[in-house]
C-alpha cells in the first residue's frame, strides 16, 4: 500500500498568488473539513482512501475559493497518480523557521 502526501506550504505574504481583493482570514483546517465529504466521495469513487492529519495552525489571509480549488486539484491529481487502493494523506502543521 502506498501513501502519497502533498505538502502545501504557505509562507505568509510571500505567496501573493493566494491573496487578492477577496482575501480574508481563514483557517486551512476549516476549509479542509468543509471539503472532506466531497474528498471522501472522490476517494471512494476512484478506489482510494484518504487520511487527514490536521495540527493546530493559525488563521491566514487567503482567498477561500482559490484555496478550495487548489485542494481539490491536488487531491484529484494525487488520486490519478496512484494505483487503486492508495492512501492520500492531507496534513497541516505549523513549522517555525526562526
Amino acid at each position: 500500500m502506498w501513501t502519497l502526501c502533498f505538502p502545501l506550504v504557505v509562507l505568509g505574504h510571500d505567496c501573493q498568488y493566494l491573496f487578492n481583493d477577496y482575501a480574508q482570514a481563514y483557517n486551512l483546517n476549516y476549509i479542509i473539513n468543509i471539503l472532506l465529504p466531497l474528498l471522501r466521495a472522490e476517494a471512494l469513487r476512484t478506489g482510494h482512501d484518504i487520511q487527514i492529519d490536521m495540527g493546530d495552525i493559525p488563521d491566514i489571509d487567503m482567498d477561500e475559493k482559490e484555496i478550495r480549488q487548489l485542494i481539490l486539484n491536488l487531491v484529484r491529481n494525487g488520486f490519478e497518480a496512484m494505483e487503486t487502493g492508495g492512501i492520500l494523506t492531507i496534513g497541516t502543521h505549523l513549522e517555525r523557521w526562526c
